[in-house]
């Protein structure tokens, strides 16, 4: 064995156990062992044989990478750990670390050209940045990528490929409807091809936003969600959106926030114009109270789809939580303009105009959700909410009503009870429902820390344990 391969392999100096959390933040889909067998294949190519320096700066990159350490791998540590530069190496007049890094992109390239053309990773470098990604190596037949089209995996079985688009053609609707219907259009692709990655990540989504949404409790469907996601990896290490569903569960379920966060911008870096991988990361910052970061990820995604509503909802998600309700309404108006019966919007308004003291605005905006679907126990609860803002007690009894007679026919989400308690002044009652959403690990919970819907809640010694524990 190499040197430089010992280096990779062990690391620079005591070898160490990398855990499965931190082979997961570098290669967001492959096995440890996996990545470190391709770096010793490319170690022992010709194209690395006779250059030292560019296999020193390959193999220290990666260990480093996989050691969960990715956010070190700047100019001056390689200049000084892997070129031999002194400490008082200044990257603005040595070029080094970017020359050498030219030639490893170079290397690399022609490796995977010829020596490594079946490989079944690869190890890239991007311009400008120092921490390796690695990827699945394109293919021809089911299973491959799809030539000119990145980050997509084909499905090509006829009936696999009809289930798998009307399953992601009714997540698009995003009300219960649509996403109950999408979880049995992905069981039937999973049903027809066992091995199509695209359906099980889409069955882990639907899964995730069925319990987001309060259709289902957490705890019976987040595993499952998880386990389809990892399931879709498996088939398809290229899968970028099982990844993002993957890292959603983490941050929203399990609270992992960090290891989640590594999932979900891993996801967006190798697909920077996925939508879907930059909303699930927008949505995930907002929860954490990341704010300034949920923004700019949503941002982003307004000005690569403008066209989606669901990336207006989630700018002002992030404003709205932020603190800044009456600057949230503009994007939330143009998410509903844009798609006028989807109830999500709806329900957004009718909050943030609750809290800017439009309460005649919000009660119309909340009923008209509560219209579109009407068996939607968030839409009831936003509406008792914004009926008890307006001061009108009768519609707000009317809308607890519908929601407790709809917690007697099936679930409905605590979250949305201790909503409709809370604007009631049933605090005992709030409080409950709260613990309850606890329990089930509900990622509604975060929101009591920033949203002032729970306002009356805040000087009950009661308050701060259940905020701590969001």
């Amino acid at each position: 064995m190499s040197e430089a391969t010992a280096l990779c392999i062990a690391g620079s100096g005591t070898p160490r156990a990398t855990s499965r959390r931190d082979v997961m933040s570098a290669s967001a889909a492959f096995p440890e062992a996996d990545i470190r067998e391709e770096v010793e294949r490319v170690l022992r190519s010709v194209a690395f044989a006779r250059s030292p320096r560019i296999t020193r700066f390959l193999a220290f990159t990666v260990d480093q990478a996989l050691s969960g350490m990715e956010n070190r791998l700047k100019e001056y540590l390689l200049g000084v750990e892997v070129f031999g530069r002194p400490d008082s190496f200044d990257p603005r007049i040595d070029s080094i670390v970017r020359v050498e890094a030219r030639r490893l992109r170079f290397k690399l390239e022609r490796y995977y050209e010829t020596e490594g053309r079946n490989d079944l990773i690869q190890i890239q470098f991007r311009k400008g940045c120092y921490t390796p990604f690695f990827q699945a190596r394109p293919v021809d037949g089911p299973g491959g990528a799809v030539p000119g089209v990145p980050n997509v995996i084909p499905v090509d079985d006829a009936q696999t490929f009809v289930a798998n688009a009307r399953g992601r053609a009714c997540l698009r609707q995003g009300a219960p409807a649509g996403v109950r219907g999408a979880v049995a259009w992905f069981k039937q692709a999973i049903e027809r091809d066992p091995r199509c990655a695209p359906a099980h990540a889409g069955l882990a989504t639907a899964w995730i936003l069925s319990s987001l949404i309060g259709l289902t409790p957490p705890l019976e469907l987040i595993p499952k969600a998880k386990a389809a996601a990892s399931r879709a990896i498996s088939l398809n290490p290229a899968c970028v959106e099982a990844q993002a569903a993957l890292g959603a569960a983490l941050s929203l379920y399990d609270l992992d926030r960090a290891e989640g966060e590594r999932l979900l911008r891993k996801a967006v870096q190798t697909n920077p114009s996925g939508v879907n991988e930059r909303l699930w990361r927008a949505f995930a910052l907002t929860l954490a109270g990341r704010f300034d970061d949920a923004a700019q990820e949503a941002r982003e995604t307004q000005q690569a789809a403008p066209e989606r509503p669901a990336a207006h909802l989630a700018s002002g998600f992030a404003l709205h939580l932020a603190g800044a309700p009456a600057e949230a309404l503009r994007h939330y108006r143009l998410a509903r303009d844009l798609e006028p019966e989807w109830p999500a919007p709806r329900m957004a308004l009718g909050l943030a105009m609750a809290e800017s003291g439009m309460t005649a605005q919000a009660v119309e905006q909340a009923d008209y959700a509560l219209r579109q679907a009407p068996d939607f126990p968030l839409a009831l609860a936003v509406s008792a909410y914004c009926h008890h803002a307006a001061g009108d007690a009768t519609g707000a009894a009317d809308a607890a009503a519908e929601l407790d007679r709809a917690a007697a026919a099936g679930y409905v989400c605590p979250f949305a009870h201790a909503l409709a308690r809370s604007a009631a002044g049933n605090l005992d009652g709030a409080f409950e429902k709260l613990e309850e959403a606890t329990r089930q690990r509900s990622p509604w919970l975060a929101a009591i820390r920033f949203t002032r819907l729970f306002e009356p809640l805040r000087t009950d010694s009661r308050y701060e344990a259940l905020a701590q524990g969001a």
